[in-house]
């Protein structure tokens, strides 16, 4: 089941899964091979799309330290400061 969230973390027309994301959380570090994935696709998210990218944060935290994301969530946070705080 694990392996098949992976795979459909990206909807049929390449938009980011939301419920996927979430389910993919509920595994906790079982899940932390998903952790580039799931990096790449906040990347790639717009500032306004706040409730993906919440989701893959969240989902990212419940990984837990297996997954070693706050070095790579610190330079995501510095090369794309926040547009939308002012």
């Amino acid at each position: 089941a694990r392996q098949a969230l992976i795979a459909n973390l990206l909807g049929p027309k390449g938009k980011p899964c939301l419920p996927a994301i979430a389910a993919l959380g509920r595994f906790g570090p079982a899940a932390a091979s998903a952790t580039p994935q799931l990096l790449a696709m906040l990347a790639e998210q717009p500032a306004g799309a706040h409730l993906i990218r919440s989701a893959l944060v969240d989902t990212l935290g419940r990984l837990g330290p297996a997954a070693d994301v706050v070095p790579a969530l610190l330079q995501l946070r510095a090369a794309r400061p926040r547009e939308d705080v002012r």
